[in-house]
């Protein structure tokens, strides 16, 4: 840390740097960046599957948004694009 605080960096923002590191590396921090993920991932494939069933079938855009964002799981999300694929 004396080589961090040398001069270049003051001390606030070495001891910013290690604490911001210890979050990013604890078990609480890394779960919730696992299911942020996960939500990006449904996010993404309720767009894909709207969008998919617009072009294809025409159907009205916010009925189907409204219905396929009811769908809260991961797996079923993605065996209904499998199936369309």
């Amino acid at each position: 840390m004396g080589i961090l605080a040398g001069g270049k960096y003051a001390a606030e923002v070495v001891y910013s740097m290690i604490r911001r590191e210890m979050v990013m590396q604890s078990p609480v921090y890394q779960e919730w960046v696992k299911e942020e993920r996960i939500e990006a991932k449904i996010e993404k494939a309720r767009e894909d599957i709207c969008k998919f069933m617009v072009r294809r079938f025409g159907a009205d855009p916010d009925e189907i948004t409204q219905k396929i964002g009811q769908i809260s799981s991961l797996e079923i999300l993605d065996k209904l694009m499998e199936d369309w694929n």
